[in-house]
């Protein structure tokens, strides 16, 4: 019998019992390989008072153990910032030398969920113990944190700590050998959706007949990226709310409506601009779905907005296209790997307030059109994303990068 490859998988997020939304795409990720592969989680976060700095529970899918450190400067704040501050990333490499001694030993592979954190320490540890090295390239590593900090004493020369590369989307594989030409296996991997958890039948269609419009739903919020140019409106929330305002009339005498939920949507920014529509009531603002609740948020809604200003390849629009609905996503990173413009959705340019506002507007008034365009998305989400390829795919990945010459 083949002996199954063991594999250190490392995030810097993963789902706890306080915080069950925290990286949720990472345990798919992992409950998917652990089919096939031994897997061994290490979870790094940062470190607080009274906490154990290796902690290791056991999950359905294999174990996870936590490797927390202090943060830098002081104070207990989980931010971006802070969890891919050198300093922390320096910790993260030193402390994990020392408490996953064991596990970096007897892995054959280290597999780490983003370039930069917890991709710069992990391709330490990979170098110190003479262990393959492949990241998983997620969309900010490469857009925003590498270009920032590459050149800081503790993350330089990251590129030649690499190994093998999976890449969430081709636009990202694109980036990633621009910025590290030298890594010997680059691929595009698409971590896809569970198709039967997203399906179209768990939908509440619309009825026209009786005066239902088109049902909007927008889960990116109003997060502040540090390291982006467009903070809150990283995921497109600023430019959807302009959008909005711009042809509300016109939507609202269609009888549309709008969910505006995610990351810090319920915020002073979106309470006054709600407050400040001639039709309030037909938008809801919402924070953060949990993630169990997400087909059954799907189920109520006609089009999903993923007006993103920057994007590796946005779970949202794989999900909404898996329910069979069609996604209106801006032209930015992997969004049209998923689109198909005026089959399964429509693109705009990021950032285009009178693009957007014109693509709801067209879709408001083709309730006929929507359908068939979500009948086709859930077609090419069967064809393209089905989470079952996913394993397959790095597996074939880690066997290219184990024949490496040494």
């Amino acid at each position: 019998m083949t002996r199954r490859l063991s594999i250190l998988f490392a995030v810097a997020g993963f789902p706890t019992l306080g915080r069950p939304n925290r990286q949720v795409f990472n345990q798919y990720s992992a409950e998917a390989l652990a089919g096939v592969v031994d897997l061994n989680v290490v979870f790094l976060r940062l470190w607080r008072p009274g906490w154990p700095f290796l902690a290791t529970e056991g999950r359905d899918f294999g174990r996870v153990h936590t490797l927390a450190v202090p943060g830098f400067p002081g104070g207990w704040s989980l931010s971006m910032r802070r969890l891919t501050d050198p300093w922390t990333l320096l910790l993260f490499r030193e402390v994990g030398f020392r408490l996953l001694k064991r596990l970096l030993s007897e892995c054959d592979i280290i597999h780490s969920v983003d370039v930069f954190n917890p991709g710069v320490p992990a391709g330490s540890w990979a170098r110190r113990y003479g262990k393959r090295h492949v990241v998983q390239a997620t969309g900010s590593d490469l857009n925003a944190l590498l270009p920032a900090e590459g050149r800081l004493p503790v993350i330089r020369g990251w590129q030649g700590r690499i190994d093998g590369a999976a890449c969430n989307s081709a636009a990202l594989r694109v980036v990633l050998m621009s910025l590290a030409p030298g890594i010997p296996v680059v691929e595009t991997v698409y971590r896809g959706v569970d198709l039967e958890r997203f399906s179209p039948s768990l939908r509440d269609v619309a009825d026209p007949q009786q005066g239902q419009g088109i049902r909007f739903l927008y889960l990116g919020g109003l997060p502040s990226y540090p390291y982006h140019p467009w903070r809150n409106d990283t995921k497109g929330g600023v430019t959807l709310m302009g959008a909005w305002s711009m042809v509300e009339p016109e939507l609202i005498a269609m009888g549309a409506s709008l969910v505006f939920a995610g990351p810090q949507a319920v915020s002073g920014c979106s309470e006054s601009w709600r407050a400040g529509l001639r039709h309030p009531d037909s938008v809801c603002v919402a924070g953060t779905v949990n993630p169990a609740d997400l087909p059954g948020e799907y189920g109520k809604t006609d089009v999903v907005l993923v007006p993103s200003r920057e994007e590796g390849l946005p779970n949202v629009a794989v999900e909404a296209m898996a329910c069979g609905l069609p996604v209106v996503g801006s032209r930015a990173g992997g969004i049209p790997e998923v689109v198909v413009d005026g089959q399964t959705g429509l693109l705009v340019a990021p950032g285009s307030v009178g693009e957007l506002a014109r693509a709801m507007l067209i879709l408001a008034s083709a309730p006929e059109r929507v359908r068939q365009m979500g009948a086709a998305a859930r077609v090419r989400a069967e064809k393209v994303f089905d989470r079952r390829m996913y394993p397959r795919k790095m597996l074939q990945l880690y066997s290219e990068v184990l024949s490496l010459p040494a």
